[in-house]
Order: structure tokens, then sequence, then C-alpha cells
């Protein structure tokens, strides 16, 4: 009897496990991909959103480019790194488009002036019409030959070079109210100026080779005043600072201008400037509002020749 045969009729020799199949390697997952491409897809649409602002919308768009090139090399979630690309892409060119737009707004001839005067337009109103004469606060202008008062409103827009050379240039910028009225605001646009220039002793020579007032008059009528608008009346005789000097009035060919008025002045003595000397002086008044004869007066009154 073998020892098989003693074993009880139920039980049977264990049956051994087949060998397990060897099983294929897991594919390798690229580290980062899924996240680049949400990356690349969110800034793509910020950039797309943002694209009209200069420069924020051009940085945006240039990372979204390169986040959308990353994520899709990576190979993951590739729909969503081409999405995300392209929103970028077009961002990126929208930002050049009004980058390109705005240079060229900027560039044309009235664009500073049209956002001067949009600042300018929230300024409160600092002048008007109808001042009297007691009324116009004034500025001195100091030049080697002479000073005067200027309304104090008006900007000093003279180089030190020019003020060395005995000329001045005082200028009114501002807008006008709905009703007419100046609003001087400081910027904007040159509504009325008060402006002295020296003539040198050669030019005067050629214009008025007698040397005098009368001569010097005789010129200007004939060549100079007639540009400037219409004479008013007679030319008037005035003293300035114990000097004669003539005052012609004209009404000008700018309908916002109100008065115009041009004084000829003689110097008691030549001064001596910058490569030449000077003793003709030719003072001219622009301004658009009522005042105009108070800021002559104020000239006329405060002139003193040094």
């Amino acid at each position: 009897m073998t020892p098989t045969d003693q074993l009880p009729p139920a039980y049977s020799a264990p049956i051994e496990p087949p060998a397990a199949s060897p099983q294929p390697p897991a594919p390798a997952v690229t580290p980062g991909g899924t996240g680049l491409a949400t990356a690349a897809l969110v800034v793509g649409i910020v950039a797309f959103l943002f694209g009209w602002v200069t420069i924020l919308g051009g940085l945006l768009g240039i990372a979204g480019i390169i986040l959308g090139i990353i994520a899709v090399r990576a190979g993951r979630a590739r729909a969503r790194a081409i999405v995300g690309l392209a929103l970028a892409a077009v961002g990126f060119l929208c930002n050049v488009i009004f980058a390109v737009i705005l240079v060229a707004w900027l560039a044309s001839p009235g664009a500073y002036e049209g956002i001067v005067r949009a600042v300018a337009s929230n300024a409160p109103d600092s002048s008007s019409s109808e001042v009297a004469a007691t009324d116009v606060e004034t500025v001195t202008l100091d030049t080697p030959c002479y000073s005067f008062a200027a309304p104090a409103g008006y900007i000093n827009n003279q180089s030190k070079e020019a003020t060395a050379a005995c000329g001045t240039n005082a200028e009114l910028w501002g807008e006008y109210n709905a009703d007419g009225t100046v609003k001087n605001t400081g910027v904007g646009a040159i509504l009325g100026s008060v402006n002295v220039e020296a003539i040198g002793s050669a030019a005067a020579a050629d214009f008025a080779p007698d040397g005098t007032l009368e001569g010097m008059m005789g010129y200007l009528d004939a060549e100079f005043i007639p540009a400037m608008g219409t004479v008013i009346g007679q030319a008037e005789t005035v003293t300035i600072d114990g000097t004669p000097a003539v005052l012609t009035r004209v009404t000008s060919d700018v309908v916002a201008t109100k008065t115009k008025a041009l004084l000829v002045l003689k110097a008691p003595d030549a001064y001596q400037v910058p490569d030449k000397d000077v003793q003709f002086f030719l003072l001219s008044v622009v301004t658009p509002e009522e005042n105009g004869d108070a800021i002559i007066d104020a000239a006329i009154s405060s002139w003193t020749w040094q």
C-alpha cells in the first residue's frame, strides 16, 4: 500500500498556481504637463482680455505664448495648451496694433492740444471779462534795458538769452467758457500776449534813416501795422518814463481777440546787448478780454528804463 492509498477519499493533492505573466510597464508621465497647459490657458485668456492695454497686454501675450509652446511640447493637455497659445497670440497682436495707433495719434498735430484741453476743462475759472484797471494783478518783467508790469495770469515764456537781449514775451494760456469769457488755466491755447521786441540799430537805420520816432512810425504804418488789423482812430502820443512813445490801436482779424495795440518806444540812449546795440522797442498787446485797456495802461505807467 502506497502512502497515497492511505489518504482519506475527500483529500486531493494541492494544485500549484500558474506562474504570473509579466505586465507591460506603465507609460511615463511628464511632470507638470497639465499644470503648464492650465497656466498657459489662464495667461492666454488674461492676455486676450487686456490686449488693448499698452505694454501690459504685450507682456501678458509674450508670457502666454511662451507657456503655451512649452505646454504643447510637454504633450499633456495639448488642447488646453493650444487654446491658451492662440489666445495669447491674438492678445499680443491686438496690443501691437493698439500701440501703433496710439503712437500715430500722439504724433498728430492736434493730439497734445486735445489732451491739454481735456485736463484744462476741469480747472477752475481764474479770470473773466469786464475787469477794471485797478483790479488787474501784475507781475514785473525785468531786462537789462527796461522793466514793466505784465498781467500776473500771463506766463513769462521768454528764454534767458532773449531776455538778455531785452526781449520779453508773456502769454495768456487758457480756453473760452460757454458764455465767451476767458478761463485762465495756465495751459491750453495761447489766447493773448504782451510782447516786447528790441530793434537793433542796424535794422533801425534801414527802417528809419533819420533815427527819429516819427521815421520809425512811418515805416511801421506802411509795412507792419496793416498786417495786424484795422487801425482804430488816430495814433496817440504818450509818455513812458519821461520819453515819448506812440500808441496805435487796431481791431484784430481774429474774431476772439478783443484788443490789439502797438507801442513804439525809443530809449533815451542805446543799450548794448549781445551782438548788437538797441534803442527802439516795439511793445505789442493782444488780449481777448475786455480789460485790454487796463493791461496797456499798466504797462505804460509801470515802464522804467534801466
